[in-house]
């Protein structure tokens, strides 16, 4: 992670690339300064399968730099500033996690999303590793407490 970022705006730019890939469930651990995602795509089947080139995802390394243009990219779609955000997508619940590790004051070691559970293992913040279980319910509700505090901020 570069110096300065936290832990959810990186993991919501990641969560926007794995929703470009139409990934449902995967792993996610921190390399030094990049993150390496295992996953697995959304199954299609039927005539959308027919219109669609369904390519499995398997792994991608998200650098600081790559991270930044989607960060980058992801802000540039954002601009609507009257639209209320799904809390439910995977970049919302990905933001989600990452602002509870910095609430936390952990870092990142590893993140599993498989159906409607999410598994957090990060260092707290005296050193030991901490496991975390999670339900996707628990992560929107969090982002919408988020929410709701970031828009009583003064501009």
């Amino acid at each position: 992670m570069r110096p300065g970022n936290s832990h959810d705006q990186t993991l919501r730019a990641i969560g926007q690339a794995l929703e470009a890939a139409r990934v449902v469930a995967f792993s996610l651990k921190r390399d030094g300064s990049r993150f390496v995602v295992q996953g697995e795509s959304e199954k299609i089947s039927g005539l959308r399968a027919l219109f669609r080139r369904q390519r499995p995802f398997g792994q991608k390394n998200f650098t600081a730099e790559e991270i930044a243009e989607l960060e980058h990219r992801g802000r540039a779609q954002r601009k609507q500033p009257d639209r209320l955000p799904d809390f439910r997508r995977l970049s919302s619940l990905l933001r989600a996690a990452g602002a509870y590790i910095d609430m936390n004051g952990g870092q990142l070691l590893e993140l599993c999303k498989r159906d409607q559970n999410v598994i957090i293992l990060f260092q707290n913040k005296l050193g030991h590793p901490q496991l975390e279980e999670r339900t996707t319910r628990f992560l929107s509700d969090l982002a919408v407490r988020l929410y709701k505090k970031r828009q009583k901020k003064p501009a």
